[in-house]
């Protein structure tokens, strides 16, 4: 996503305001799903070997903070970082590039219109992400999802 990020703000030739303004939400966008990503490589299967190789008397509280630490960091990483925020400057970034092609003649305007859309549903998928987070933390939830 990065290269079409920077190439999309330069080649729409648009105000520098909504040029800078695209390329720089649109990097955040691509950091934060990244580190929401990067646990399945880094994190996960080192959690999973330890999960696994769990024995001996220890075996059920090792498994169990195995588990703990899995859900917290896939809560942190993946919902909260990657997905709340990664749709959230996605979202915010779909409408500073609708912008910019609304401003220029380079590509037809009716793609700008069609962005509208698409930014504010990536921005509602947003909260609602984060509604559904907070609901699976709540003091009644008694099992981790």
């Amino acid at each position: 996503m990065l290269p079409l990020v920077v190439l999309v703000g330069v080649v729409l030739a648009a105000p520098p305001a909504l040029a800078l303004g695209s390329i720089a939400v649109g990097l955040a966008a691509t950091l934060v799903q990244a580190i929401g990503l990067v646990r399945w490589p880094f994190v996960v299967p080192e959690l999973a070997r330890r999960y696994v190789s769990a024995v001996g008397a220890e075996a059920g509280s090792t498994s169990a903070n195995v588990e703990l630490l899995f859900v917290a960091l896939h809560r942190l990483l993946g919902v909260a970082i990657g997905e709340h925020l990664g749709y959230l400057l996605t979202g915010a970034w779909t409408l500073l590039v609708t912008g910019s092609i609304l401003s220029t003649t380079m590509v037809p305007a009716w793609l700008g219109v069609v962005g509208v859309p698409i930014g504010l549903s990536l921005m509602v998928a947003s909260s609602s992400t984060r509604r559904s987070f907070s609901r699976s933390i709540s003091p009644r939830s008694t099992r981790c999802p």
